[in-house]
């Protein structure tokens, strides 16, 4: 087959796939140009998800009638001269790719004036081609409507999410953003609901009008320089912990990002504070001298580069184990290394927790022979043990770290790992329909993050089914009146704020899989009794088809002695 150019038209809607891969990033280009423009109020319209329609509303400096055909053309930009401005790029865009890359692939207005223009313009273009420009009396400002996005590209209409999913994601940008520019004043609507309001007084402002005075009130400032590194923000208490990344805000240069680099620093900044698989609150500004940074890395403009990155990593350490030493969080004298090389796998779309170092103090156990142990005979490729005689011939021997259950027996050692304990259990349970609800006496209204209110809308029966009885009341407030009682224990209210962090899915049975891990997470830090884990074992005795939790880990490993006896060199 020989070689051949491109339609154009077909090249434009290729070339705006990495730009716009999907509704949020569509809003993110457009709040970062009303950004540019100098904006002091953005507001931002969706319906379907984003799909339907999208509309950036701000006030900032507007276009004039000769630069508007302009910004439809790719490469065309206001923020760049010439080559050596990539080396200090003060604008969230810089590219010229974004609008072009949105009106090839949607149905695009243009409306906004200059302050000083006596009468402004209105742009309409479809597919990329411009229809009209007429006369437009509007405000000051510019406001920018895309309907039917993906209109003329129906493989990747395809590939999106539900609209509520969409919803989400659209949120989460929104969020960002309004936390990184928090003397900007931001609104997201979706239809007539109002999703977001921030009111541009600063970040404190911005916190508690997102998450809630109560969340606002649990956060320890972060302020710190060193080594021409300026770093900035707040850290949550451990008891705002998340079982996922969803809050851990960052920006560099008032650009969110998202970097392996912050989210290791992060883990080992709490290290001790959290348990295994939660994550804490955050929000983060890094500021950095000119041309130390390379934000031309990838389209979307999500990812950076260091020019020194062993500076940044020893500063925002530095930075965080400082704030959390003197909100008395941690003892002084406690230091971490910043040598060691954050895990390159922690990518935008899936993030995994760090252990601890090998640093050893009163919040890290000693991990060298477990280390020795797991190389020459790694647990998990241990044989799973099915628990049916776990009682016939093995001797209860305790808990370690508060995790582990061990047993001996006359030819192996069996580990059993508690929270899979619970969690399976909870899941059993859930799954049998076999836990009571417990109705509240009094209501609780639980205030939910931005970006899990329509997480919630489209779960909540399935919250139902499981126990929750609760309603959405206002713009993110859910009114708690009765709770699922799960072995025996009935859940808080505000548990619902838990078990939505914990949704990997939308069905019933990533809800009845967030329950249970939410509940383990409750039991976790009980110690134990020997008739309390006799008991559970009892029941999972009863159920010898139960190897994993609802997340797939296995609950128990069995080591042989012949196993044992050759580690140390003794023969089968």
């Amino acid at each position: 087959m020989s070689i051949r150019r491109l339609d154009p038209a077909l090249a434009s809607k290729i070339a705006a796939g990495e730009v716009v891969e999907r509704p949020a990033s569509c809003v993110k280009e457009l709040v970062e140009n009303a950004i540019d423009a100098g904006a002091r109020r953005v507001t931002v319209f969706v319906e379907g998800g984003g799909l339907e329609l999208i509309k950036v509303s701000d006030d900032g400096a507007g276009i004039s009638r000769e630069d508007l055909p302009m910004a439809l053309e790719r490469y065309a930009t206001s923020k760049l001269s010439d080559i050596s401005d990539l080396e200090n790029v003060k604008t969230l865009g810089f590219r010229g790719e974004a609008l072009p890359s949105i009106a090839a692939v949607s149905k695009l207005t243009i409306a906004t004036r200059r302050g000083e223009d006596d009468v402004g313009s209105l742009l309409r273009c479809q597919g990329g081609q411009l229809t009209s420009i007429v006369n437009w009396g509007g405000p000051p400002g510019t406001t920018v409507t895309v309907e039917d996005l993906f209109f003329n590209v129906p493989a990747r209409l395809k590939f999106m999410k539900s609209k509520a999913r969409e919803l989400e994601l659209i949120s989460d940008t929104v969020t960002r953003l309004a936390l990184a520019w928090p003397e900007i004043a931001f609104t997201l609507f979706s239809g007539k609901r109002r999703i977001l309001e921030t009111d541009g007084r600063g970040l404190s402002s911005a916190l508690a009008m997102l998450f809630g005075p109560e969340t606002a009130g649990e956060l320890i400032p972060i302020r710190h320089g060193s080594g021409g590194v300026e770093i900035s923000g707040f850290l949550g208490l451990p008891g705002l912990s998340r079982r996922d990344r969803s809050c851990e805000f960052f920006s560099v240069g008032k650009r969110p990002v998202r970097s392996p680099l912050f989210f290791w620093a992060l883990d080992r900044a709490y290290s001790g504070l959290l348990r295994e698989g939660e994550h804490p609150f955050a929000v983060v500004d890094i500021g950095l001298p000119a041309g130390s940074v390379d934000v031309n890395v990838h389209p979307q403009k999500t990812e950076i580069r260091f020019k020194d990155e062993t500076v940044v990593r020893a500063a925002l350490l530095e930075a965080m184990t400082s704030a959390l030493r003197d909100a008395g969080l941690l003892q002084s004298g406690r230091e971490f290394s910043a040598n060691e090389r954050p895990r390159t796998d922690m990518g935008a779309r899936e993030w995994h927790h760090l252990s601890p170092g090998p640093q050893q103090d009163q919040y890290i156990r000693d991990t060298s022979l477990e280390g020795t142990l797991l190389q020459r005979t790694p647990l998990e490729e241990a044989e799973p043990v099915s628990l049916q005689d776990l009682l016939a011939g093995y001797e209860y021997l305790g808990i370690l770290w508060e995790t582990f259950v061990v047993f001996s027996g006359p030819a192996s050692l069996v580990i059993v790992d508690q929270h899979a304990f619970y969690e399976a259990l909870a899941y059993l349970e859930l799954a049998r329909d076999e836990h009571p609800s417990q109705l509240l006496l009094s209501p609780v209204t639980v205030t939910l993050d931005p970006m899990k209110v329509s997480l919630y809308e489209e779960v909540e029966p399935f919250l139902e089914q499981v126990g929750f009885t609760a309603k959405l009341v206002g713009e993110r407030s859910v009114l708690v009146t009765g709770v699922p009682v799960v072995l025996g224990r009935a859940m808080a209210p505000e548990d619902v704020r838990a078990v939505l962090d914990g949704c990997r899915g939308r069905d019933l049975a990533s809800v009845r899989a967030a329950v249970a891990a939410c509940h383990s997470s409750i039991r976790a830090g009980d110690k134990l009794t020997r008739e309390e884990v006799l008991e559970l074992i009892r029941q999972f005795v009863a159920h010898p088809e139960v190897r994993t939790c609802p997340h797939g880990r296995p609950v128990a490993y069995r080591i042989t002695r012949d196993e044992i006896a050759r580690f140390f060199g003794r023969g089968g």
